[in-house]
């Protein structure tokens, strides 16, 4: 992510390349940048569309991320998820509306997605879901919070309007993705590629910025200790994995869920390769009815000879799983962590 706050040109010519300039360079670096979230199963289709549906009831979820507090611009990801079983189509549906913001707004990624996901029973115990999803992505630059030259009055340092013609810019384009997973008694594990055609995220028609695909794989189990299954009073323990990669990048997010009725905490490792951690996760969260709310925190790993504010992150999520309607048949639930 980059933020930028002004532009060290004098010249109106050369500001208006040198905007040019930071726009081109914004594009390049910016590819293939998906926002992550800490709260990996709070919104499951957002990881994988074959999750749609996957539950006992229909749920909503709503989730807010600041990543790097200690920026003075601001970076947020918040969005609304929604999904359920679909007895009549052998499967799930679900909507998703998500946004990404970065420099405070600078730069922003609005994705609009609808998925659906058939439920394959192969035997008692083993069952595959395959999802599919469709996305309408759109990317701006809003130049309402860049700071010119010109606009810094020299003796107070106060701001003044620039005389300069600021353009927006905007781009729109299709997105599909994809995801399968496989369950048997209370082991998961799945794959999903987001962005399968790579589109093209430019703002210039002469250059093209694909967004990368990203490929990720997620795994889990749930062990239920010192009591039946599913009873109020069982300690569930859920330990579970997350392998992703996009163009360069690789991410792995490693850790374990420890739930007891109405409580479940969480503690996480995301890391660079197996070799660099990045960031410790710490969460905490209650079931109230039908709600289950949590938040998390990212302690940032200290690295050797590098000295940064706290860059980690704070995320809050809200979720209702609400009853289905009754003569419904039940539905076979994926194990994963609660959050």
């Amino acid at each position: 992510m980059i933020a930028f706050r002004n532009y060290n040109c004098t010249k109106p010519a050369i500001r208006g390349i040198c905007l040019v300039i930071c726009l081109t360079l914004l594009a390049g670096e910016t590819n293939g940048q998906d926002p992550g979230f800490s709260q990996l199963y709070a919104s499951p289709i957002f990881l994988n569309p074959a999750f749609a549906g996957n539950g006992e009831k229909p749920r909503v979820a709503l989730f807010y991320r600041q990543q790097g507090p200690g920026f003075q611009m601001k970076y947020l990801s918040f969005g609304v998820a929604y999904d359920q079983p679909v007895e009549w189509a052998h499967g799930g549906a679900g909507l998703m509306i998500w946004s990404d913001h970065q420099g405070s707004g600078t730069i922003r990624r609005t994705s609009a997605d609808a998925m659906y996901s058939y439920h394959l029973q192969v035997s008692e115990k083993w069952f595959i879901d395959a999802g599919f999803q469709v996305s309408w992505i759109q990317k701006k630059v809003v130049s309402e919070g860049l700071v010119l030259p010109d606009m810094i009055d020299p003796g107070s340092g106060n701001l003044l309007p620039t005389g300069e013609s600021m353009l927006d810019y905007s781009r729109g384009f299709v997105d599909f993705s994809t995801g399968f997973m496989a369950y048997y008694h209370d082991f998961f594990g799945g794959i999903s590629v987001h962005h399968l055609t790579e589109p093209n995220e430019s703002f210039s028609e002469n250059i093209r910025v694909p967004l990368y695909r990203k490929y990720s794989m997620q795994a889990g189990m749930a062990f239920y200790l010192g009591g039946r299954r599913d009873f109020p009073t069982t300690w569930v323990l859920t330990p579970h994995i997350l392998l992703q990669k996009q163009y360069q990048a690789w991410l792995v997010t490693w850790g374990l869920n420890l739930s007891r009725d109405r409580w479940v905490a969480g503690l996480r490792m995301r890391q660079d390769r197996l070799q660099s951690p990045d960031a410790l996760i710490i969460l905490a969260g209650i079931s109230l009815h039908d709600w289950d709310v949590a938040y998390s925190i990212d302690l940032e790993m200290p690295r050797e000879g590098l000295v940064r504010p706290f860059t980690g992150g704070h995320e809050v999520s809200l979720v209702w799983n609400f009853f289905l309607p009754e003569k419904r048949k039940r539905i076979r639930a994926i194990k994963c962590p609660r959050i």
